[in-house]
């Protein structure tokens, strides 16, 4: 038996509609709250019981973040054929490894992503697009927790991304 529920809010906005100087500007933001629970089985919950009294009935259900928050902010100039965005991206705690039994349950911990794309149109069907991923250089870090001792189960860095790509479009 599972229960999911939340609300998503997204906003958009070209930003010469508030100052004319910031023409080819826009800001967006997308925030999600999520609830999400899951009735463990009874004979697992039994099992979790035996080696911890306190261990709750219920846990999320698997990959589900309770927010998510997204924002960016882009320029676009159709003239000059340009664009660049910067997209900013964070998750909450989700569960990563559903155990079984007394074994802890794993958790990915919240973290934050910072994106730059840009391309330009060149004339003649032909243009470029540079991207730059995970600028900050986010780490995966997945954790479990035993009563009170949360331990490192894994960590490491996702690492950065950078690609330049050249398209061709004759007609």
């Amino acid at each position: 038996k599972a229960t999911v529920y939340g609300i998503e809010v997204e906003v958009r906005k070209r930003l010469d509609q508030t100052i004319s100087i910031l023409r080819n500007f826009s800001a967006g933001a997308n925030l999600t709250f999520v609830h999400s629970e899951m009735e463990i089985p009874e004979s697992e919950y039994q099992i979790i019981q035996y080696y911890d009294a306190n261990a709750e009935r219920i846990r999320p259900m698997y990959g589900q973040s309770p927010f998510v928050v997204n924002l960016d902010f882009g320029y676009t100039n159709e003239s000059l054929g340009s664009s660049v965005n910067l997209v900013y991206n964070r998750i909450g705690d989700r569960l990563a490894i559903n155990s079984n039994g007394a074994t802890p349950d794993v958790f990915e911990k919240s973290r934050e992503m910072l994106d730059v794309i840009a391309s330009q149109k060149l004339g003649w069907g032909v243009s470029i697009k540079m991207s730059a991923k995970n600028i900050l250089d986010a780490r995966k870090s997945l954790r479990y927790r035993y009563k009170t001792q949360e331990t490192v189960y894994e960590d490491y860095s996702l690492g950065r991304t950078i690609s330049l790509g050249v398209s061709l479009q004759p007609w």
